[in-house]
């Protein structure tokens, strides 16, 4: 009996696409609430084009809450002041395992997605998105 080929699925078909974004001068219990308020792990970070410079992540407020940074100094910190640069990207035309092999290489636990001119935040996907993908 012949297997019948199925093609990979494709980091597009899986991501959340129109991705909450933020820019740098944000501040960061303002993300720390947009993170809770929406339950997700992390954010595209955008400049006043539109051009993806960063993420931030839980993990980035919880090495600000590792820090030496005084808590009373945290109102006045900006998501500049904390946010992981460059994102790591991929396409959306990359495959779910090119997608794993990124997150690994990387030591991250999502991805933004870009388009073709490796700028625009088209959307998000993290390794839970991943580990709920392996059953299909």
């Amino acid at each position: 009996m012949a297997s019948e080929y199925v093609p990979e699925t494709l980091v597009v078909d899986l991501m959340a696409g129109d991705p909450i974004v933020v820019t740098p001068d944000l501040g960061v219990i303002k993300v720390a609430q947009i993170l809770a308020d929406y339950d997700i792990g992390g954010l595209p970070v955008i400049d006043v084009d539109g051009r993806l410079v960063g993420v931030v992540s839980q993990t980035d407020l919880v090495r600000l809450w590792a820090s030496s940074v005084a808590p009373s100094d945290w109102p006045a910190m900006l998501v500049r002041d904390v946010m992981t640069k460059p994102a790591v990207t991929v396409r959306g035309s990359a495959s779910l395992r090119e997608a794993a092999r990124a997150m690994t290489e990387h030591s991250v636990n999502r991805l933004v997605i870009v388009g073709d001119d490796a700028e625009t935040a088209l959307g998000v996907i993290s390794d839970s998105d991943l580990v709920r993908a392996l059953p299909r």
